[in-house]
Formats: C-alpha cells, structure tokens, sequence
C-alpha cells in the first residue's frame, strides 16, 4: 500500500513540476497564444511589405528630445 502511495506522489509531483516548468498542457496552450500574436502581427507588417511574414523595429532616437535639441543648437548623428 505504501508503494502505492508513493507511486501516486511521485506521479503528482511531476505532474506538478510539469506544469511549473511549461512542459504540461498549459504551457502547450500559452505557446499556442503567443505564437499565433506573432504570426498575425508579422503577417500584417509582411503585408504592408508584399512578402507573407515580415518584422519591425521602432527607433527612438533621444528619448523623443531630438526636435527639442535641435532647435537649441545641438548637432546629432544622423545614425545612433
């Protein structure tokens, strides 16, 4: 009987440690979210670029003070 028990925590327990470490059906399910976000939105900007799947990038350049400090005189590099 007590080797049945044990079996049973032992079972539970990677179950458990499963589903911590995303090897379980929920980790599955999380993947399946993510992955089908990213597709839809690199299949967008592919779109917009007329290939199937595409990726970009948003530069800031400053921290948005670029306007600000060229009126004031300052000289900034075209490529940071």
């Amino acid at each position: 009987m007590s080797d049945r028990r044990s079996a049973a925590a032992v079972t539970r327990r990677r179950r458990l440690q499963s589903a911590a470490w995303g090897t379980g059906a929920a980790h599955y399910a999380y993947r399946l979210v993510i992955e089908t976000m990213i597709r839809t939105w690199a299949a967008g900007v592919g779109r917009r670029h007329g290939i199937a799947f595409a990726e970009e990038f948003r530069r800031q350049r400053f921290g948005g003070i670029e306007r600000w400090a060229r009126e004031l005189g300052a000289e900034l590099p075209d490529d940071v």
